[in-house]
This record gives structure tokens, C-alpha cells and sequence, in this order.
């Protein structure tokens, strides 16, 4: 299934049938727009931030991977679950576009402040003597209530402007790159890389602002609590899953951090970007897919299927053929971009790397969880995987150290993402496996 003949064969099928039936130009002028921002990010980002590594060393850039990591637990919550269902409701309908969006931007807001309220108290009381810590927590959070203004990336999405979004996220991102290379020239302290992470989310908002008056919805925003509660009903499930992902893909950074320091955490770190980098791959393609996929589960189920299969067998090749090169390449990657003080990353780089098939099929089936209405599968889901992330981490990293880790990112991802379909959901486990659903 996996040779480049079927490969070829699989990607005919899914683009030739939707070039057929004309939504191909749309949606690869949308995937080009997501595409270039999720791929400069991962460039320029791996790129500067391995420079940043280096300056830092690993030590400190460990300390910096620790409280990002944290604060990613908390980035999850401000979204409440909603991205999906915000846009599958914008491109079903224009009614009430307004009210939708009025309404979650208020719940966003208020979500972020209380995240960042709660990190601040937490800090303190729990470490009261780490000073530096609690600015740093207090600078990397204020960027939880600038997450508001994604809820316009949102509008642009459902209504298929991804460009629009791009414009005012890659601007704050390529400003953010410029002012870390500045510090690091200027030998700033790590204090000064926190402010960054704000600075960049506060550009982001902006940005967001002045892209959103060139193309914005035709009623004013408004917002209502019944549709609050009616959204919470859908996407709890949602948010809680979202937490249980960043639990499950963070929380080895903290409990590296927490059990063999915070040397042995910049190393680990800095092998996460050359798998995560691939990440953005089903990412930008189920993104631009969902409008279709929703339009097409409308019209027939079969049909449906038919082509989430088609994507399950493409993301199987295209997962396989780039971890085949990435441990192929593992070695020169972190030399050239690390150096030699990074060398121990490198067969941690060449075990996580097997975390992306999984990853990339847990990513594709949303496509059917969404449009199905079967978000408790995505509760079961992350929940199990951050439990046995937890668990996995706690037994492997004494006795194998970082790889220990990278062994349990791979079991976690594996589990919670594939295999539990075969108990819960076989239909889409088989899917998932690449094989037609029997329905």
C-alpha cells in the first residue's frame, strides 16, 4: 500500500475526482495560503530557533521549553474546543455568522483572562522563591487573551479567505523571528525570548483586526448566551480533548524537566522540531478539506467514506516516506543545526519520528468525527492518551532516560489515536487502516 505506485494512484483518485467536480481550485488556492504559513513557520522557526538553542545552550533553553510547555497546557483551554464547529457552522450558513462569531470571541476572552490569572497564582503560591519563573509565566501568559483574535482566522476559514488569516499571522511571526535574532545578537537575557512570545500574539491580534475590516461579516457582531450553551453542549468534549493533547504532548517535557533536569530537557527539545515540522502537513490539507467534507457528508455518506479513505491511504505514504528520511538524515540534522553539545538528541529525534503516523491519521479522522457528530470518541481518545502518557513516562524515562520519553510519545500516539477505533469504532478504524468502509 505504501509503494509509489499505489501512492500515486491514491492521490489520483482524491484530487483527480475533485478537480472533476471543480472544488480542486479553490481548495488548492486555500491549501497554498495554509500551506506557506505553516511551512515558513516550521522553517523559520526550526532555523531561528535552533540558533536560539544554540545561544542558549541546553540548559537554559530547556528552562525556556518548560514554561512554553506549561503554558501550552493552558493556550488549549482558551480555545473551548470550538475551532472545527465554528467552521463547519460558518460554511453551512450565513444567518447567524455574526451572532457565532460575537459569541465565541466573548467566551475566548474571558477563558484567556482567567488562564492567565490562574497561571500567575499557581506560580506563585507553588514557587514562590522563583522570581525570574513567575515574570516569565506573568510575560508568556499575557498571551493567552490575545488568542481571542483567532476567532477571525476562523471566519476566513469557513468562508475559504484562508490568505487573509495568513497575511496577519505570518507578519507577527516573521517580526517575532527578527527580534529573537536581534537578541541574540545583542546577548540578551532569557527574559528577553518571553517577551517575544507576547509581543508576537499582540501583533497577531492586530494583524487580525485590519485584515478582518477588508472582509468582514455583513451584520455587526453580537453575542448570545443560549448560543454559549448550545456550543459548550457540542465542543466540551472538544475542549477537554484539547487539553488531554497538549497533556500528552507536553507533559514528557515536564516530567523530563521534573525528573532529570533541565539540561536533559533542552535536549529532548531540541529534537521535537524536526518531527513536529511535519506535522503541519495534515494539518493544512484536513483544514482546507473540512468546508468540502462537510458539503460532501450532506450529499451522500458513501461518497463521504469513499474519499476519507482515499485520505487515510495518503497520509499513510506520505508519514512513511518522511520517517524513512528523517532517520536517514537525523544525524546531520542535529550537528549542523545544534551542534555538538545537542548530539544526544539524536536518537531521540530517530525514535519520535514515529509519532507522525499516527499523528497524521489522528488528524484525518477529525474530518469524520466532526461531520459524524461523534465528538465523545474524541474525549476517550485524548483522555487515554494523556493517561498513558503519564503513566508510560513515569515507567520509562528512569529506566531509559529521554528515549524512555520518545517511546512513550510513540505508545501514547499510537493507542489513543488508531487502536482504540478498533474497540469504539471499527468503521472508522478501518478507514483508518485504509481499507472501504463497509456502510
Amino acid at each position: 500500500m505504501f509503494n509509489d505506485k499505489i501512492f500515486k494512484s491514491t492521490t489520483s483518485k482524491l484530487f483527480g475526482e475533485m478537480r472533476a467536480r471543480s472544488g480542486l481550485t479553490d481548495m488548492l488556492k486555500n491549501s497554498g495560503w495554509l500551506f506557506l504559513d505553516k511551512a515558513m513557520r516550521a522553517v523559520l522557526g526550526l532555523l531561528v530557533g535552533a540558533w536560539v538553542a544554540r545561544y542558549l545552550g541546553p540548559s537554559q533553553f530547556g528552562e525556556l521549553s518548560y514554561y512554553i510547555a506549561l503554558i501550552a497546557i493552558f493556550q488549549s483551554i482558551t480555545t473551548l474546543g470550538m475551532d472545527g464547529i465554528v467552521v463547519r457552522e460558518i460554511a453551512k450558513t450565513s444567518s447567524r455568522e455574526n451572532i457565532i462569531l460575537g459569541t465565541v470571541f466573548w467566551m475566548r476572552l474571558l477563558a484567556g483572562c482567567i488562564c492567565w490569572v490562574s497561571i500567575l497564582i499557581y506560580f506563585a503560591i507553588s514557587d514562590p522563591e522563583n522570581k525570574q519563573g513567575i515574570w516569565i509565566f506573568g510575560i508568556v501568559g499575557a498571551s493567552l487573551i490575545f488568542q481571542s483574535s483567532d476567532v477571525v482566522d476562523l471566519w476566513f476559514q469557513g468562508k475559504s479567505q484562508n490568505k487573509r488569516g495568513v497575511y496577519a499571522k505570518l507578519s507577527a511571526f516573521l517580526i517575532a523571528n527578527v527580534i529573537k535574532v536581534v537578541l541574540i545578537v545583542l546577548s540578551a537575557k532569557l527574559i528577553s525570548f518571553a517577551i517575544v512570545v507576547a509581543l508576537e500574539a499582540a501583533v497577531v491580534a492586530l494583524s487580525m483586526c485590519i485584515s478582518y475590516s477588508f472582509y468582514p461579516s455583513r451584520k455587526k457582531w453580537l453575542k448570545s448566551w443560549k448560543l454559549a450553551k448550545q456550543l459548550i453542549k457540542e465542543s466540551w468534549p472538544y475542549l477537554i480533548s484539547g487539553v488531554s493533547i497538549m497533556i500528552y504532548m507536553r507533559i514528557d517535557q515536564v516530567m523530563i524537566k521534573e525528573m532529570l533536569g533541565e539540561n536533559e530537557l533542552g535536549l529532548f527539545s531540541a529534537a521535537l522540531p524536526f518531527a513536529t515540522i511535519w506535522n503541519v502537513v495534515p494539518v493544512v490539507i484536513c483544514a482546507v478539506l473540512l468546508p468540502y467534507m462537510s458539503k460532501k457528508r450532506l450529499e451522500s455518506s458513501k461518497e463521504f467514506n469513499r474519499y476519507l479513505v482515499y485520505i487515510f491511504r495518503f497520509f499513510w505514504a506520505s508519514s512513511i516516506a518522511l520517517i524513512i528520511f528523517t532517520n536517514l538524515a537525523s544525524h546531520f540534522l542535529i550537528a549542523n543545526f545544534y551542534g555538538d553539545s545537542y548530539k544526544e538528541a539524536i536518537p531521540v529525534l530517530d525514535i519520535y519520528i514515529l509519532t507522525i503516523t499516527p499523528i497524521f491519521l489522528g488528524v484525518a479522522q477529525n474530518l469524520w468525527i466532526l461531520n459524524e457528530r461523534k465528538s465523545y470518541l474524541v474525549l476517550l481518545q485524548t483522555t487515554v492518551g494523556a493517561t498513558l502518557s503519564i503513566i508510560m513516562n513515569l515507567l520509562l524515562i528512569p529506566i531509559l532516560g529521554l528515549q524512555g520519553a520518545a517511546i512513550a510519545a510513540v505508545i501514547s500516539q499510537c493507542i489513543s489515536a488508531v487502536l482504540i477505533n478498533s474497540i469504539f469504532s471499527r468503521e472508522l478504524f478501518r478507514m483508518q487502516l485504509g481499507f472501504n468502509s463497509k456502510n
